[in-house]
């Protein structure tokens, strides 16, 4: 992670949350739709981005998500959809669209970065599988301020955001960015610099409520 990204999430841990949960959750599907982008933008190889039906992905486990909230099933209540349970659904959804990308290429002449950029983001999906040691409250403010970081990303022009993900996330270079986007590096730095002035200056206007 650059070091834009690990300042906006330092500015990100004054905010106080209180302001942020009534919003939050009465747009609740819209909300986790941000944020199910912003886990696909951080998270799946941009090797492959193009080459999955991403949105798909997002729309079928929202689906799953409301249904669940409607279901009168004894296994799953409204109460047990949560983001936690949400990302849970997203990641067999994207694990399942993983493996039916490796065996549609199966038998063709693959490249090593495909085959690398697959395993790494099945790698990465599946970590999110793995339960950590954190308290419930601990849990909650983490999930509350990945929800403020998506919605805030979701507000920025597609190209800065896309730009950002690359750098901050996936550590592309300004020159690997700059060829992925067809812009010039000095047109890539920019869309960085802009996208990350306006995250700064939307996260203090929400801690200063």
């Amino acid at each position: 992670m650059r070091i834009g990204v690990t300042i906006l999430l330092e500015v990100l841990k004054k905010v106080d949350w209180r302001y942020c949960v009534e919003e939050i959750s009465s747009k609740q599907l819209e909300q986790w739709q941000k944020w199910l982008r912003l886990l696909a933008g951080t998270q799946v190889d941009p090797v492959l981005a193009d080459q999955i039906d991403l949105s798909g992905v997002i729309q079928e486990s929202l689906m799953e998500a409301a249904n669940a909230m409607n279901a009168e099933s004894v296994d799953t209540k409204p109460s047990d959809v949560s983001p936690a349970w949400l990302r849970t659904v997203f990641a067999n959804n994207l694990l399942d669209a993983f493996r039916r990308l490796r065996a549609a290429k199966r038998g063709l002449d693959r490249q090593v970065a495909f085959e690398q950029a697959l395993d790494q983001s099945s790698a990465r999906i599946s970590n999110w599988l793995i339960s950590d040691c954190s308290t419930p409250s601990e849990k909650l403010h983490e999930e509350e301020r990945a929800m403020l970081l998506a919605h805030l990303m979701d507000s920025l022009p597609e190209s800065q955001r896309q730009a950002i993900y690359l750098q901050c996330w996936h550590g592309w270079s300004l020159a690997e960015i700059a060829i992925h986007l067809n812009r010039s590096k000095p047109a890539v730095a920019g869309l960085i610099q802009r996208g990350l002035r306006q995250l700064r200056e939307s996260i203090e206007k929400v801690s200063e409520k």
